[in-house]
C-alpha cells in the first residue's frame, strides 16, 4: 500500500447464543487488524465492530452504516483524491472493509 491516508472498518459477528451462531469471526477480525496494522495503518484509523460482551460500540446494522459513513467524510474532508472500498468475507462469516486514499 501507499503512503496515503488508511482507514478501516473491521467487523466480526459470531451470533452468540443464537440459532445462527458462528466460531472465528471475530478472531479473523483480530488477525486482520494485525496484518493491516503491519501495512501501516494507525490503530485510531481502524474501527473495530464485533458482538462480544463489553464492546465499546456493537456491530449492529446502524453502527456500521455510521462509521462506514464517517470514513467516506474523513477521506472528503482530506480531499483524499482516490479512496477505494475493499471488501473480504472468509468463508462468508467476517465482513472487512478498508479505505486506502493515496497522498495528494
Amino acid at each position: 500500500m501507499g503512503k496515503g491516508t488508511k482507514r478501516a472498518v473491521l467487523v466480526g459477528c459470531n451470533y452468540p447464543q443464537t440459532q445462527f451462531s458462528l466460531h472465528g469471526c471475530i478472531n479473523d477480525v483480530k488477525t486482520i487488524t494485525d496484518v493491516i496494522l503491519n501495512f501501516g495503518f494507525k490503530v485510531s484509523a481502524v474501527n473495530v465492530l464485533i458482538d462480544v460482551p463489553g464492546s465499546p460500540v456493537l456491530p449492529t446494522g446502524a453502527n456500521i452504516l455510521r462509521l462506514n459513513i464517517k470514513t467516506r467524510s474523513d477521506a472528503d474532508q482530506n480531499h483524499d483524491k482516490e479512496s477505494p472500498l475493499c471488501s473480504s468475507s472468509p468463508l462468508k462469516k467476517s465482513l472487512v472493509l478498508c479505505s486506502s486514499s493515496p497522498p495528494p
